[in-house]
């Protein structure tokens, strides 16, 4: 876990290397602007309709309360769509996320999610009183090199999805999360 202090927006990827290849040239496989509505593909699981929106060329979607740590499970507005399929190389995913976190866990995350028991994220997260980086790779405002926050395995059961999520806000107050910049990339 990385401690970014007073910076509250990252770009943030999640990588996964279906085969041992050299990385060379990358290949977009899904890029989704977030303009008037949701590209295909994309869909919420515990959707509050009401909590998200497009404005400015970005999906908001506000951080309620709500987890998606043991077995709890119960954060709305999780946004999930299916990876390409393919038989080698890595599939990377890249976002950028701003947020203003104030209570303690509130997060913004890019999750490899196979279902809510069974994921990896990286996200902003606040943790005793500082904004975290947590597991993957992230760079802040989209620029310089990749820093690595940390490193899991993937928790395989069944197949993988890119998801977005937002949780552990306030209950009084309203938080937006913004995501923008969203593109799933293979490597040969």
């Amino acid at each position: 876990m990385d401690r970014l202090g007073s910076k509250f927006g990252a770009h943030i990827c999640a990588m996964i290397l279906l085969g041992s290849v050299a990385m060379a040239a990358e290949t977009i496989l899904f890029e989704g602007p977030f303009e008037d509505k949701l590209a295909e593909g994309w869909r919420w699981v515990r959707e509050d309709p009401g909590a998200w929106r497009m404005r400015d060329n970005a999906l908001e979607i506000k951080v309620q309360p709500g987890n998606m740590w043991g077995d709890k499970n119960d954060a709305k507005n999780i946004l999930v769509r299916d990876l390409p399929k393919v038989k080698s190389g890595a599939l990377t995913a890249e976002v950028t996320v701003e947020n203003r976190p104030t209570n303690q866990y509130e997060q913004v995350n890019l999750v490899w999610y196979y279902d809510d028991s069974n994921m990896v994220k990286i996200g902003l997260e606040l943790v005793d009183g500082e904004v975290c980086m947590v597991t993957g790779e992230y760079r802040i405002g989209g620029a310089g090199d990749w820093k690595l926050a940390g490193e899991c395995d993937l928790p395989v059961k069944g197949d993988a999805k890119i998801s977005i999520h937002a949780y552990q806000g306030p209950k009084d107050a309203e938080h937006w999360a913004r995501v923008t910049a969203f593109r799933i990339l293979q490597s040969q």
